[in-house]
């Protein structure tokens, strides 16, 4: 009977068994430098479970010595021996498994960047938005004989808006906000308003314009009455105006009764966009009367405009006439 090889050398027919297989099986595209990350530390993570094993011819004792790929960390020949088997499977799986996760974190990140895009175009619009805190400037120096209009005060006369001549400024705020003033109180829609010329008033009375602080004609309302068949005539004055900030607008209005002479209404005010609650009022008049989304109002914009700021200030003085 022949004697039995020692187990050392049954163990070394199959290793070399397992070498011969592995010789002729084609080799991994992986090796050709091909990988998901492409060559060097894509490669390295791709075959970290390929491992060549070489007999040494002087280690018999122990059947063989496993030499590990430069590319791969070292194992023991039990860890050898399981994952022998699995070189093609975590190949394959490497192959696959890989790009869905590169895919779900360019997802992820792609998410990611549109929540940002969203956060910062919500502080934009945040940013442009356009909010009035504080209160307002509410007129006080003005005067109503009763709380309601009467009923036979259908139509008004405006007469020419009055200033001081020798002041050059307040004479450039009077032919800015005539026209102004005139639109304004025509929105109130509490009385018909007819427009004085200049010229009629100088065939009428002989004069282009007058302040109801003067002494006028014993007969002035009366023509006045009989030609416009007016109920009521309107004084107006511009008594400040600054065109540059900060901003300042005055104005004074008289309305009285043509049949009694008696002054129904009256009103002295001055606007001056240096007090924080006349800024607030006057912003808060703009943004109302612009009427524009919150990211595109500027407030602002009136506090820099003699126009629109003496708008303001004529539909402030307005809003305190009697109720009709």
């Amino acid at each position: 009977m022949k004697p039995r090889p020692p187990a050392a050398c049954v163990r070394l027919n199959e290793r070399l068994q397992i070498k011969n297989r592995r010789a002729t099986r084609p080799p991994s595209p992986l090796r050709k430098g091909r990988g998901i990350e492409g060559e060097g530390k894509g490669v390295e993570e791709m075959i970290a479970h390929e491992f060549s094993y070489e007999r040494s011819s002087k280690s018999w004792k122990h059947g063989c010595v496993i030499t590990v790929s430069p590319l791969t960390p070292a194992l023991s020949p039990s860890e050898g021996a399981r994952e022998n088997h699995m070189p093609l499977l975590d190949n394959f799986s490497s192959r696959i498994v890989t790009p869905l996760k590169t895919a779900k974190n360019h997802l992820s990140q792609f998410f990611c960047l549109l929540s940002l895009l969203a956060f910062v175009s919500g502080c934009k619009t945040a940013s442009l938005s356009d909010p009035v805190t504080g209160s307002g400037y509410q007129p006080k120096n003005y005067y109503r004989s009763m709380g309601n209009l009467p009923v036979n005060i259908r139509r008004v006369a405006v007469l020419p808006t009055t200033c001081d001549e020798h002041i050059s400024d307040v004479q450039h705020g009077r032919d800015s906000l005539e026209s102004v003033i005139t639109e304004e109180l025509a929105k109130t829609k509490k009385f018909e308003v007819i427009v004085v010329t200049p010229e009629q008033l100088r065939v009428w009375t002989g004069r282009t314009s007058w302040r109801a602080e003067e002494p006028l004609p014993a007969d002035f309302l009366k023509v006045l009455r009989r030609a416009l068949e007016c109920d009521a005539v309107l004084f107006g004055r511009v008594s400040q105006y600054r065109a540059y900030p900060p901003l300042t607008v005055g104005l004074s209005f008289k309305l009285a009764d043509v049949h009694s002479g008696d002054f129904i209404w009256a009103v002295d005010e001055v606007f001056d966009s240096s007090e924080p609650s006349v800024v607030n009022s006057a912003r808060r008049y703009q943004l109302m009367r612009e009427q524009l989304p919150a990211s595109l109002a500027d407030s602002r914009s009136i506090l820099t405009s003699p126009g629109s700021f003496g708008r303001y200030a004529a539909n402030s003085v307005f809003e305190t006439l009697p109720a009709r």
